[in-house]
């Protein structure tokens, strides 16, 4: 016999009719139910995030990449990501990914760390996607040596402007701030770029470059 609910409020009549449903189910049931509802939003995002989002931001790094303001880049190019060896972008991005978690779990400060040694994973697999995964992170992890301070300070540098895009509803953000940020972060690619080419921490024939060259000028200057 299902237990009555007198404590639910009148205005949600369903939630005792829901509790005395549930009541009259098997604990084990009503705990599988329970899982499968939390499980099933979990592996949604996570599946979103390793087949759409990650490929998706290779493909924009490669769009600003080539955006050096003296051509037009077609919008298109953001596709770059799911075109060119999807495979290789979704497990080398997954594993950055899931680097920086495990490393996150010996405290916040080496998952923070990590992520800024893994900062040119996607332009690098946005200049060379068949390039082998275990050497873009190898790779990225010599790029950003003694720099990781250095694109600390040039993201924190952006805090204002991404507190006048909280304020204006992401208006801001969308036609000005994220554009400006993106092709900042581009830039400095571009100088660790070229700087890993200068020291010989990378073989031309592994950054073969995006159209708009490499940055000579120190942009943390």
């Amino acid at each position: 016999m299902a237990i009555q609910i007198n404590y639910a409020p009148d205005y949600i009549p369903w939630l005792s009719h829901y509790v005395s449903y549930t009541r009259e189910l098997p604990w084990e049931e009503v705990m599988a139910r329970m899982t499968f509802s939390i499980h099933v939003p979990f592996i949604f995002v996570l599946a979103f995030r390793l087949l759409v989002s990650n490929p998706y931001e290779v493909g924009a790094c490669r769009f600003f990449l080539d955006n050096n303001g003296t051509q037009q880049v077609p919008f298109s190019q953001v596709a770059l990501g799911f075109a060119r060896n999807f495979g290789n972008v979704v497990l080398t991005q997954f594993l950055r990914n899931l680097f920086i978690f495990l490393w996150s779990l010996l405290f916040l400060i080496p998952g923070i760390v990590r992520s800024y040694a893994y900062f040119a994973v996607p332009y690098i697999l946005a200049e060379n996607p068949d390039l082998d995964h275990n050497r873009i992170l190898q790779l990225s992890m010599d790029m950003t040596r003694g720099h990781k301070m250095d694109i600390f300070f040039t993201q924190l540098s952006f805090i204002f402007w991404f507190l006048l895009d909280v304020i204006t509803w992401n208006i801001v953000g969308v036609f000005y701030v994220q554009p400006y940020y993106n092709a900042t972060m581009a830039e400095v690619y571009r100088f660790l770029r070229f700087e890993a080419l200068q020291r010989g921490f990378a073989a031309p024939g592994e950054l073969p470059g995006a159209s708009a060259g490499s940055a000579k000028q120190d942009p943390f200057l």
